[in-house]
């Protein structure tokens, strides 16, 4: 008897352990196919018609004053009204980042400490995005983490 106990007891631990693996396997998949899904609202925040795109953050050497070897550590994020520019902001990241990082290596880490020059940049970068793509799509840049060293 002892051994028909065990046999169907070892029956059941590999019924239980078959569905604890199934359980687990098909919560993976859907997890997964559920996060194909969803749109990624980390790339594009829409907030009373405007939209939101943060750009990765921007590791720079600043213009050199005295041979000294100062850089800037930002993270910006670019804002239109347009929910159509979207697209064509995202298919002109590269040109984006290139013309951000051209805008910030022209500075000196003194340029930084004035709040006029910062509105400055803030105007130029969004000029020059709007001219490089064509299209008046950036409204306004926010800079949301700044670090001069």
């Amino acid at each position: 008897m002892e051994v028909k106990e065990k046999r169907s007891l070892d029956k059941i631990l590999i019924i239980v352990l078959l569905t604890a693996i199934l359980i687990l396997v098909l919560g993976i998949g859907f997890l997964l196919i559920s996060e194909n899904d969803m749109p990624d609202f980390s790339a594009i925040l829409k907030s009373n018609g405007e939209y939101t795109i943060p750009l990765d953050e921007f590791v720079v050497n600043l213009k050199s004053e005295n041979n000294s070897k100062r850089y800037l550590k930002i993270s910006v994020a670019l804002m239109y009204t347009n929910e159509d520019y979207g697209d064509d902001i995202n298919g002109n990241m590269s040109k984006i980042r290139d013309l951000v990082i051209s805008n910030l290596r022209d500075k000196s880490a003194d340029d930084f400490m004035d709040e006029n020059m910062i509105l400055n940049l803030k105007l130029d970068i969004m000029d020059d995005i709007n001219e490089s793509i064509n299209i008046m799509a950036i409204q306004d840049v926010y800079i949301t983490d700044i670090i001069v060293q």
